[in-house]
């Protein structure tokens, strides 16, 4: 699916309209136009592919809009302040470690979804983090475990979806 939109971008251009089916979507490439539509507070709808995210993310930050999504900002912003992160490097590093590790299995081997790995390498350092052996923890990594086989999955039939229709 990516060496179709390189394709298409080397065709095309920087900006690019797709559509498929009834539904736009706005691929933009160029880091000025990224940084224009990421730093905005007013550009922040998301498109109808955000529907696919919210039985596994529910109506968070990433995926809420308008008051909710500016009242979730306006509450987690002070926690992503520099000084604030360097306490959690350690913590950082060790699961990133963990998760290169898992991805070394994967090498020389056929093409695979990135997304579980990265999703629980995240759920983990927001766990080790906070309190690593909570209850909560346990059961947020066997519920995102189950979320992501099954959103896997979609994502997989999704995309063959979009790409049997060439």
């Amino acid at each position: 699916f990516l060496q179709a939109i390189v394709k298409i971008h080397k065709e095309y251009g920087s900006i690019i309209r797709l559509w498929l089916g009834a539904d736009l979507f706005v691929i933009l490439s160029d880091p000025k136009y990224v940084e224009v539509i990421l730093g905005s507070n007013k550009l922040i709808d998301k498109g109808v592919i955000y529907r696919y995210l919210y039985d596994w993310l529910g109506t968070g930050l990433l995926t809420s809009t308008g008051a909710k999504w500016k009242r979730h900002r306006k509450i987690i912003t002070p926690t992503f302040h520099f000084k604030i992160l360097e306490e959690f490097i350690d913590v950082f590093n060790l699961n990133g470690q963990k998760m290169v590790y898992k991805l070394q299995k994967e090498v020389n081997g056929p093409e695979f979804d990135i997304c579980p790995y990265v999703a629980l390498c995240t759920l983990d350092i927001i766990c080790d983090s906070c309190q690593p052996s909570s209850q909560c923890c346990v059961e947020l990594r066997s519920r995102l475990s189950q979320r992501l086989s099954l959103s896997s999955c979609m994502l997989w039939y999704i995309k063959d979806a979009m790409l049997s229709v060439q």
